[in-house]
């Protein structure tokens, strides 16, 4: 029987878009540990992964579902916390976006030294995937004014 050290989740302690841009970061990061976890043991995702209405903290859960979802705690389902998030996720207000152009110039750098080309391209839009996804600015670059 394999032995594994725990793997907890992350806790939502605030709703400000700079830390759901954390926690969604490291809740995916624990989502994949676990379907790892899972296709190497054999175990039910579902059983062993904390489900995200347990990775709120508690008074955040209730002022949440009272003051946003308007419905008590036990009323809420996954689904609907989870779209929340997402909406959350999805506002950005104009004070919480970086200077874009100083932050690519600052993160965004093609590997020079690599010489395989097309390794050089994938890696650089990689990076780009990466430095969008850790500042939450999928939504500045989805849809018509996207893309």
């Amino acid at each position: 029987m394999p032995i594994f050290t725990p793997i907890l989740p992350p806790k939502l302690r605030s709703i400000s878009h700079e830390e759901l841009v954390k926690w969604d970061k490291r809740r995916r990061e624990y989502e994949a540990k676990m379907r790892a976890r899972c296709r190497s043991s054999g175990e039910d995702y579902n059983l062993v992964t904390q489900n995200v209405k347990e990775s709120f903290d508690v008074e955040l859960l209730e002022s949440v579902c009272s003051l946003r979802l308007r419905k008590d705690v036990a009323d809420v389902t996954e689904g609907q916390l989870i779209a929340e998030i997402k909406a959350l996720l999805a506002k950005v207000n104009n004070d919480d976006l970086p200077d874009i152009k100083a932050l690519f110039y600052k993160e965004l750098v093609m590997d020079l030294a690599e010489t395989d080309e097309d390794a050089r391209i994938l890696a650089y839009f990689q990076k780009f995937k990466q430095v969008v996804l850790e500042h939450g600015l999928e939504v500045v670059f989805s849809g018509d004014d996207g893309e």
